[in-house]
């Protein structure tokens, strides 16, 4: 089947244990390869292949859907914003704030249980371990807590991939980095209230997941297959900022990106996924290559959304109708 395909949109979790038999038949047959995925713990083991796909010149993109493009590719435009001077010798801070709304998809739940009940794996609390940020409540709209999903992961990939040449050069390529930038993720929780409430529904779906009983009862709660109603999805919503502050001689400023959209689950990352792989398929990947950002000279590899993508990702989502709005001071 991967023999058959020019692409390949994966949208069947949980990805930990369905989606490395894929990813390797996509680059055995020299298939593109892109997914829905958040798990990240997925995501870390997938950069792993890069240069086994490197070397087939296939391009494989996890995290393609509301995770975790909006927190990568906001992060993206707003490095894009800073002057090269900023790049090479700023210092420089890059955090996200996500709030949605709406309600999970029974397979993305049945995921979360399965993945709950590993909590424990010591591969998953080193994994955890790497997530940047910390809790905090100086942002306006409310408690400030790490993103744990693929997201911060995602994020530094792209910092990693695109960052200046060693050696500090003032260049001009907008789609670099600074090489000393960590982009932080967190989701926002409106009220100590609403966090309270979050923490100890989290902390019953963890104790039941870690028995089959436990796991049984939750995917009745919300069966795989089931997901919101129309009605539901068109209320629902996400907003993705991106607050970047960069200092240099003396003088700071700060250049804010945002992503905004619909229903996260359903309706966007549909359209996320879409764009991504008709920009595989329409080999606008190397068709706009001289606007693509640089990912280290490469022809392929396991990459991020915004590496592999950058500017025309950002045209093609808001072609789809979702708001990227930029600002600076």
């Amino acid at each position: 089947m991967a023999a058959q395909a020019k692409v390949i949109i994966n949208t069947a979790g949980p990805f930990t244990f369905y989606g490395p038999q894929v990813v390797k038949a996509a680059i055995k047959q020299g298939s593109h390869y892109i997914d829905s995925t958040g798990e990240p713990n997925y995501v870390v083991d997938m950069y792993k292949l890069h240069d086994i796909a490197r070397q087939k010149k296939v391009w494989i993109v996890p995290a393609c859907g509301f995770d975790s493009i909006p927190a990568d590719i906001t992060t993206y435009a707003a490095m894009t914003m800073l002057t090269p001077e900023e790049k090479a010798h700023g210092t420089v801070t890059s955090r996200c704030y996500a709030t949605f709304g709406g309600l999970p998809s029974g397979g993305t739940f049945s995921t979360f249980v399965e993945l709950a009940g590993r909590s424990s794996d010591p591969k998953n609390k080193e994994t955890m371990r790497q997530l940047r940020g910390r809790f905090h409540k100086f942002h306006p709209q409310g408690w400030a807590i790490p993103m744990p999903s693929s997201d911060p992961f995602v994020a530094n990939r792209t910092a990693e991939l695109l960052k200046l040449p060693s050696g500090g050069k003032v260049v001009a390529n907008p789609s670099h980095y600074p090489t000393s930038v960590k982009p932080e993720v967190y989701i926002i929780i409106p009220s100590l209230f609403s966090l309270l409430k979050m923490g100890i529904v989290m902390f019953f779906v963890f104790l039941l997941a870690q028995f089959a009983l436990g796991k049984k009862l939750l995917r009745w709660f919300l069966p795989p297959g089931t997901g919101p109603d129309a009605i539901t999805r068109r209320r629902s919503y996400f907003n993705t900022t991106c607050e970047a502050q960069v200092t240099l001689n003396g003088k700071t400023r700060t250049v804010t990106t945002v992503l905004r959209g619909g229903d996260p689950g359903y309706t966007e990352t549909s359209k996320m996924l879409s764009e991504c792989g008709l920009a595989l398929a329409l080999d606008q990947v190397k068709e706009f290559d001289s606007e693509r950002p640089k990912a280290a000279g490469e022809v392929g590899g396991v990459v991020s959304p915004a590496a592999a993508f950058g500017h025309v990702l950002i045209r093609r989502l808001q072609a789809a109708g979702l708001l990227i709005s930029k600002y600076t001071n």
